[in-house]
């Protein structure tokens, strides 16, 4: 019965690598190549040939097992998309400050419950999913002098993500309204529903101006503020079943 467990695993894993190696094979075959997809493999890892494509601009490693993300993503310094959705990765790399052309980062789906403060250097990102994760906050790295020499900020947080448009936070275990999200002038959908937050913070929305989606729903607030109500028609508020 044990040895027919390990010839199972073996299977899977040559044909994991079958596929992926296949895969890449094509993408080394064909030099205009923007986009790496190794989704759906039901894998631990991805090889690590993929780093080799530094002009790639989308890799999508979603629905698989990672735990991690490598610290050769630094390599891939013309990426705009990265999608690894659906895995069990609990933290980014330092090494992440190197997409510096990234726009779109979906994460949602892990067990994402910390972030290094390079993280906050993605100065170009405008989509951000981190729903469906383990984060009670949305961290604040206080006093550190190298973030402090690149980013001019003393405690650097979300809002040092100015170009953030679309923030998903939904599905986590945050207990307070997200710090320094006022910063986030350009901010068009913020979901925060099925959270434990308990209050907001009214003076954020003061700035929201091109604000078009806002998902307070399923959290534990017991009173909205009265100003809430006076955002733009354009708003789509959702508040429904608090407590």
């Amino acid at each position: 019965m044990y040895l027919l467990y390990l010839l199972y695993l073996l299977y899977l894993l040559c044909l994991y690598r079958s596929k992926a190696q296949s895969i890449v094979d094509l993408c080394e075959d064909d030099e205009t190549v923007v986009e790496i997809n190794l989704s759906n493999l039901n894998t631990t890892h991805v090889t690590s040939r993929i780093y080799d494509f530094s002009h790639i601009k989308r890799l999508v490693v979603n629905h698989n097992k990672l735990k991690a993300i490598s610290t050769e993503i630094q390599h891939l310094t013309d990426l705009e998309l990265l999608d690894i959705s659906y895995n069990v990765i609990e933290t980014f790399p330092v090494e992440i400050e190197e997409l510096e052309k990234l726009v779109c980062l979906r994460a949602s789906n892990n067990i994402l419950l910390d972030l290094p403060g390079q993280f906050y250097k993605l100065s170009e990102l405008e989509i951000l999913d981190f729903s469906h994760n383990e984060f009670e906050s949305l961290p604040i790295i206080s006093g550190n002098l190298e973030l402090l020499k690149d980013l001019k900020e003393w405690d650097v947080g979300i809002g040092c993500l100015t170009k953030l448009r679309h923030l998903d936070v939904s599905y986590n275990k945050l207990t307070v309204w997200p710090l320094q999200i006022e910063k986030l002038t350009l901010m068009g959908r913020l979901y925060l529903s099925h959270n434990q937050i308990t209050t907001m913070n009214i003076e954020c929305l003061t700035g929201f101006r091109h604000l078009t989606v806002l998902d307070m729903s399923y959290n534990l607030i017991e009173d909205f503020p009265s100003c809430l109500f006076d955002l733009p028609l354009q708003v789509h508020l959702y508040i429904y079943k608090d407590l």
